[in-house]
C-alpha cells in the first residue's frame, strides 16, 4: 500500500519536474543568442527588476497558494471546490488590479530607486503585468495539481514554453528590441498561458463567488508571504556582503559557481510542486500519514544524497571545463549550494502539521530565524573564509529549516520517522563526500586513477543508499 502510494507520488513529481525543466532548458538554449543581443548592463537591470518582482509576488498572490489547498481539501463537495478556485481567482484579480494601479503611478520612482535612472519605468510596468498574468494562472494550475492531473499541467507548461521561445526569437533576435523585447516576450507568453488555462481548465469549472471564503483565503495564507522575504535575505544577502568585503571579482566567481550548484533545483522544484497537494489531501485522514511520510522522507533523502554525491564528484571537472581558469576556485562551493537547496525539500516534508492546524505564521517565523542566522554567519565567515564562508553560511541556514520545523511541527503532527535509517543514509553520504573532497584537494599521482577511485566511491555509496531505503520501503 505505502509502496504504491510512493510510486504514484514519484510519477507525479517526475511529470511536474519536466514541466519546470522545460522553461529552464529553453532559457539555457537561448542564452548564446541572447548574449549577442543583450548587454551585461541589460542582464544586470533584468536581474534587479526580477528581484523586485520576486519581492512583490507574496503581495500579488496574498499567500493564497497555501490557503486555497487547505480549504480545497476540507471541502468534500466537488462543485464547491471548483467555486473556491474561481473565488481565489476573483480575489487575486482585484488585488492585482490595485497593485498595477500603484505600480503604474510609482514606476519611475521604483526605477530610480533600484537602477538610478527612470529609463526602465516602462519595463517595470510590463514586468508587473507579467507577474499579474502568472498569479492569475496559479489557482487553475493549483487545481490541476490538487486533482492529480499532471499531464494537463505539463501540457500547458509545454505550450507556454514554446510560445515564450518563439516570442523571444521574434522580439529579441529578429526585431532586435533588446531588454524591452525580452520582457515583453515573457509577459506576452504569460498572458497567452493565462488565456490557455482559462480555456482548458477555468471555463470548465463551476463558477460562483463564495464571499464567505475570501476572509479565510487571506487569513490563512497571508502570514506565509513574509517567508518570501526571508528567502530573499538567505539567497541574496550573501551577494551584497561578498561585494562589500571581497569585491566584484569574487562576487562574479561566486555567482557563476552558485548557478551550477542550483541545478538541483530541477529536482527540488519537481518535489515541491507535487508534495503540497499530496500531503494536504490527507487533512481529513491524518492517521494514515504516519506510515507514509517516513517512507517519503527516506526515499527523498536517498535520491537527494545520491545526487549530492554525484555533484561533489563531478563539480570540479565540469566546472573547470565550462569556465575560464580565473573562475576555477569556485568549484569548492558547488556541493554546499546543492546541499542547501536539497535541504529545502526535507524542510517541506516536515511542514504538514503546520498546514493541518493552520499555523502558517509559524512557518514564516522559522524562515526568518534561518534568514537572521544567515546574515550573522555571513558577517562572521565571509571576511575570514571568502566565498566559501558564504556557501557554508547558506548551507547552515538551510539546514536550520528542517531541524527547527521538525521539533516544532512534531507537536502538531507527531510522526515517528525512521531515525536509524536516516542516520545510516547520512553517514554513508558524509563518508563518500569526505573521501571525494580528499581526492580533489590532495590529488592522486595519476588523474585517471583519481577519477577511477572517485567513481568507485560514488557507485558504492549510491548502491548502499538505495539498498538501505529499498528495505525500508518494502517493510
Amino acid at each position: 500500500m505505502v509502496k504504491e502510494i510512493i510510486k504514484n507520488f514519484s510519477k507525479a513529481s517526475i511529470i511536474y519536474g519536466l514541466g519546470g525543466a522545460l522553461r529552464k532548458l529553453s532559457g539555457f538554449l537561448l542564452l548564446p543568442f541572447l548574449t549577442e543581443k543583450l548587454t551585461p548592463t541589460d542582464y544586470g537591470a533584468f536581474a534587479l527588476i526580477s528581484l523586485i518582482i520576486l519581492g512583490f509576488t507574496g503581495i500579488a498572490n496574498l499567500g493564497t497558494g497555501n490557503s486555497v489547498s487547505i480549504l480545497f481539501f476540507q471541502e468534500e463537495d466537488s462543485k464547491k471546490q471548483e467555486n473556491l478556485i474561481w473565488t481565489n481567482f476573483i480575489l487575486l484579480f482585484f488585488t492585482n488590479l490595485v497593485l498595477l494601479f500603484f505600480i503604474n503611478i510609482f514606476s519611475e520612482n521604483i526605477s530610480q530607486l533600484i537602477l538610478k535612472t527612470d529609463l526602465y519605468s516602462d519595463i517595470i510596468v510590463i514586468s508587473f503585468f507579467g507577474l499579474t498574468f502568472r498569479v492569475l494562472s496559479d489557482p487553475f494550475m493549483n487545481y490541476l495539481r490538487m486533482t492529480k492531473k499532471p499531464l494537463n499541467y505539463i501540457l500547458i507548461n509545454a505550450i507556454g514554453t514554446v510560445v515564450f521561445v518563439l516570442l523571444t526569437i521574434y522580439h529579441v533576435i529578429y526585431l532586435d528590441q533588446g531588454l524591452a523585447g525580452y520582457v515583453y516576450a515573457i509577459t506576452l507568453s504569460q498572458f497567452i498561458s493565462l488565456l490557455l488555462i482559462l480555456l482548458l481548465v477555468g471555463f470548465r469549472l463551476s463558477f460562483n463567488l463564495i464571499i464567505a471564503k475570501i476572509s479565510p483565503l487571506i487569513k490563512i495564507g497571508f502570514p506565509s508571504i513574509f517567508g518570501i522575504f526571508a528567502f530573499l535575505v538567505i539567497d541574496y544577502s550573501d551577494r551584497e556582503l561578498i561585494q562589500l568585503f571581497l569585491g566584484l571579482d569574487s562576487l562574479g566567481i561566486y555567482s557563476v559557481a552558485y548557478s551550477f550548484g542550483m541545478l538541483v533545483v530541477l529536482f527540488t522544484d519537481a518535489f515541491s510542486l507535487a508534495w503540497p497537494p499530496f500531503f494536504i489531501s490527507y487533512i481529513n485522514k491524518q492517521s494514515e500519514v504516519k506510515s507514509i511520510f517516513p517512507s517519503i522522507l527516506n526515499v527523498y533523502l536517498a535520491l537527494s544524497f545520491a545526487i549530492l554525491i554525484l555533484i561533489f564528484y563531478c563539480s570540479k571537472p565540469i566546472f573547470h571545463l565550462f569556465t575560464e581558469s580565473s573562475y576555477h576556485s569556485g568549484y569548492s562551493i558547488i556541493g554546499l549550494i546543492s546541499f542547501s537547496y536539497l535541504m529545502k525539500g526535507v524542510y517541506l516534508i516536515f511542514l504538514p502539521g503546520f498546514y493541518f492546524n493552520k499555523k502558517l505564521h509559524l512557518i514564516s517565523l522559522i524562515e526568518w530565524i534561518a534568514a537572521i542566522l544567515n546574515l550573522i554567519l555571513n558577517l562572521i565567515m565571509i571576511p575570514k573564509l571568502g566565498i566559501l564562508g558564504a556557501a557554508i553560511s547558506t548551507a547552515l541556514s538551510y539546514l536550520t529549516l528542517p531541524i527547527i520545523s521538525y521539533f516544532i511541527g512534531n507537536k502538531y503532527l507527531e510522526i515517528n520517522y525512521q531515525w536509524i535509517n536516516i542516520l545510516k543514509t547520512t553517514s554513508i553520504t558524509l563518508i563518500a563526500i569526505t573521501l571525494i573532497q580528499m581526492i580533489n584537494e590532495f590529488k592522486l599521482y595519476n588523474q585517471h586513477l583519481e577519477y577511477f577511485v572517485g567513481g568507485f566511491i560514488v557507485v558504492g555509496s549510491i548502491y548502499f543508499l538505495f539498498q538501505i531505503n529499498k528495505k525500508h520501503i518494502i517493510q
